[in-house]
C-alpha cells in the first residue's frame, strides 16, 4: 500500500503495521489513556469513572451526571481486560443504555468493566501532534472525526515548529495553509503554545514543547481546545 507522505500517512502506516505484527502500539486501554490525560494537566474533558456494578446499583448517581450535561453524554463500558468487548453509547438516555448493557454483558463479567462518562461535545476541528527533540509536527482538519485524519482519509493542514539556520529560536512553518487562513494558523499555534513551556531570553519568548504524541479537538460548542490523548516521552 502507498501512504501519504505526511503525519497522517505515518500514523496509518503504524496502525497497519501493528495489525499485521500483532504489536498494537496505537490501540490501547481507554482507561490508561484517560489516566495519562489527567496526569498531563492539559485541557481535556471532565471524565466520570464508575465500576459497572456501582453504575447498576447507584443509578441516581449516574443520572446526576447525565442531568449535568442535559443527557448529552458519551458513555463507554470499558473492559479492564483485552478479553472483553468495549461498548460505546452516544447521546442516549440512561434507561436505554442500562437495558442494552444488561443484554450484552453477562452478570459474571461485570467485575471486568468500568463505566466512563463524559459530555457529548462534537468537535469542529481535530488534529494530531508528534513532538520530537528538534521538531514538532502538527496536522489539523475541519472535521469532527479524528479517525478520518489518522487513517489518511482527508488532507489536513500541516505545520512544523523547529529551529532554522542553527538559531536557538524556533518558529512555525505552515506548509499548506493559505496566507488568508489566519484563523487556522492561530488555532494551530495555540495548540503548540498549550504544549509548551514558555521562558524568555531578554524580551523574546521561547517555547519548548513537551515531547510525545498528542491528539486534540476544538469544541464546536465552546471553541475550546481539548486534548484527547497525551503520550509523553
Amino acid at each position: 500500500m502507498t501512504y501519504q507522505k505526511n503525519l497522517s500517512g505515518w500514523i496509518k502506516a503504524q496502525q497497519d503495521h501493528s495489525i499485521q505484527t500483532g504489536n498494537f502500539i496505537i490501540e490501547e486501554n481507554k482507561l490508561v489513556m484517560i489516566d495519562r490525560l489527567r496526569k498531563s494537566n492539559l485541557p481535556t474533558y471532565e471524565f466520570h469513572i464508575l465500576s459497572l456494578n456501582n453504575f447498576y446499583q447507584n443509578q441516581s448517581q449516574a443520572q446526576k451526571i447525565f442531568d449535568k450535561y442535559d443527557d448529552r453524554v458519551v458513555l463507554r463500558a470499558v473492559p479492564t481486560s483485552s478479553s472483553f468487548q468495549r461498548f460505546t453509547y452516544i447521546d442516549q438516555n440512561l434507561d436505554s443504555i442500562i437495558s442494552d448493557l444488561n443484554k450484552k454483558i453477562d452478570s459474571s463479567d461485570e467485575e471486568h468493566y468500568k463505566i466512563l462518562i463524559n459530555e457529548y461535545d462534537p468537535a469542529e476541528y481535530c488534529g494530531v501532534v508528534i513532538s520530537e527533540k528538534n521538531q514538532l509536527t502538527i496536522e489539523m482538519a475541519k472535521e469532527p472525526n479524528l479517525e478520518k485524519l489518522c487513517h489518511a482519509q482527508i488532507t489536513p493542514w500541516s505545520a512544523i515548529f523547529k529551529n532554522y539556520n542553527n538559531h536557538d529560536f524556533r518558529r512555525m512553518d505552515y506548509l499548506n495553509v493559505k496566507e488568508s487562513d489566519k484563523n487556522i494558523k492561530q488555532l494551530m499555534w495555540y495548540v503548540v503554545k498549550s504544549l509548551s513551556k514558555q521562558t524568555r531570553v531578554g524580551n523574546i519568548p521561547y517555547y519548548q514543547p513537551r515531547l510525545g504524541y498528542f491528539e486534540f479537538v476544538y469544541s464546536k460548542k465552546s471553541g475550546k481546545l481539548l486534548f484527547i490523548d497525551a503520550s509523553e516521552k
